[in-house]
């Protein structure tokens, strides 16, 4: 089978050199949010910030276990507080 090559055509406008973003946006929503990265090690309260009590502090969702005797549902911070029922 023999192999034929076509030049392709541009379909839409491309510009000739880069350019910032225009439309009807304000530049502001463009602008990258300032990243602070001191640590402190007091909350505004005077205590100690826990680990994963914010998202900047390894914060993770609670998992959701189930008892492998009961089927029973619980967080994973309550699983030593549980009597399985059977």
């Amino acid at each position: 089978m023999r192999i034929q090559r076509h030049n392709t055509i541009q379909v839409h406008p491309v510009p000739d050199h880069v350019r910032e973003a225009r439309g009807p946006f304000p530049q502001e929503l463009f602008d990258e949010p300032e990243i602070i990265t001191d640590q402190y090690d007091k909350t505004e309260f005077g205590e100690d910030m826990p680990v994963g009590g914010t998202v900047q502090n390894n914060f993770k969702a609670p998992r959701i276990m189930v008892c492998s005797l009961c089927e029973e549902r619980m967080l994973e911070t309550k699983t030593g507080d549980h009597r399985c029922g059977n």
